[in-house]
């Protein structure tokens, strides 16, 4: 089988040729796994592969850092915003402990007037 043409090397292995089922003059593999590729070609693809794969890696950390750097700029501005609630927490605090101290006063006023006309009525 050493003289063997590429037609019977590739019946030998059951592929069809599309000639066979239509009846063309150009004999062409109906799969593309019926495809003979060389080792070229096949390191080609490998190349193109790791080239694609490299670069999308490359776009992906890109990403990640540009993440990574929202996220800090995003922490920082919840601290700033954190210290600015406390500060009003704080100014809320005084400001309803003044009220109590107002209410509280006021509420001595009215039970000393209330005690002056009881006063003045008994003499």
């Amino acid at each position: 089988m050493e003289n063997a043409s590429f037609q019977d090397i590739l019946k030998k292995h059951g592929v069809k040729m599309s000639s066979e089922t239509n009846n063309q003059s150009t004999k062409y593999p109906e799969r593309a796994a019926e495809v003979y590729v060389t080792q070229k070609m096949l390191y080609g693809v490998r190349d193109e592969l790791k080239n694609f794969t490299k670069s999308n890696i490359r776009r992906v950390e890109s990403q990640l850092e540009g993440l990574k750097s929202e996220m800090h700029h995003l922490g920082v501005i919840i601290e700033e915003q954190n210290a600015k609630n406390n500060a009003v927490l704080d100014n809320l605090s005084h400001l309803w402990n003044r009220q109590d101290r107002v209410e509280s006063t006021l509420e001595e006023i009215k039970n000393l007037l209330q005690l002056i006309p009881q006063n003045l009525i008994k003499k």
